[in-house]
């Protein structure tokens, strides 16, 4: 499992690396993101399919939520297959405080914005 996960967060990178099978197309992912605003040090939690566009989105001033906290950094990302797993972790992180305490403790290091 570890393998596939860094085969698609290499894939949002732009480095797939060579193997025969590919666990699920890259496009077919649905993901739970982390932003955080450079601006004011903000944590947004959002869903999506494309997370190339909805990331330029976010930069862009084109979601309500975010514009005004511009720019944002993506800080982390969780991929599924289903749509409604992704759906129910978004709403567990935005509602069950623990839930994102674990989470921003296990990334502690990448809401610093350091290496």
């Amino acid at each position: 499992m570890a393998n596939g996960h860094r085969w698609r967060c290499e894939a949002l990178l732009g480095k797939v690396p060579q193997r025969q099978y590919y666990p699920a197309p890259f496009s077919l992912m649905h993901c739970v993101y982390l932003l955080k605003s450079v601006k004011t040090g903000r944590v947004y939690i959002g869903q999506t399919h494309d997370i190339k566009t909805r990331f330029k989105d976010h930069n862009a001033g084109r979601n309500k939520a975010t514009k005004s906290e511009m720019p944002w950094k993506l800080v982390y990302v969780e991929f599924y297959k289903s749509k409604r797993d992704a759906l129910i972790r978004e709403k567990r992180l935005k509602q069950y405080g623990k839930s994102l305490a674990m989470l921003k403790k296990r990334i502690s290091h990448s809401l610093t914005f350091e290496g």
